[in-house]
């Protein structure tokens, strides 16, 4: 469509999953190569949103917008001692070392610790500077 001159992107969200937001994030990257994309940010632009946003070549914000903090929070929750007070055992068939990395019935390994620090090292190589100019 030629008439179009750019495409606004708006957002107005805490974040969310990180699979959809990296499709997003994904497209805007592909897409941008043939018109340019900016980024709306509406009350809240947080982070799966703010990622959504750092894609667009331009990103527009109200004065009043919460914005920022792209982060990952992982929450495990180690189920061993209660699984040895009720007699329960974990049984677990895996392909791959890291597939049972964050199983609740067996404490966090160090190893499993530094694969997750290569992993968000990794997948955050596309959002390093330049940034886009923020205007308000």
């Amino acid at each position: 469509m030629p008439w179009v001159k750019a495409v606004v992107v708006r957002i107005d969200s805490p974040g969310g999953a990180v699979a959809p937001t990296q499709e997003i994030f994904e497209e805007i990257q592909r897409s941008k190569k043939q018109k340019p994309f900016i980024a709306s940010m509406g009350g809240m632009a947080t982070s799966g949103g703010y990622y959504i946003a750092a894609a667009c070549d331009k990103i527009v914000a109200n004065p009043g917008t919460l914005t920022g903090s792209i982060g990952v929070i992982m929450q495990l929750t180690n189920l061993e001692e209660l699984m040895k007070k009720s007699a329960s055992k974990d049984s677990t068939s895996k392909v791959a070392r890291i597939r049972t990395s964050a199983r609740p019935f067996k404490p966090f390994r160090r190893k499993d610790g530094r694969f997750f620090n290569r992993w968000w090292t990794t997948s955050t190589v596309s959002l390093s500077p330049p940034w886009p100019k923020a205007e308000a």
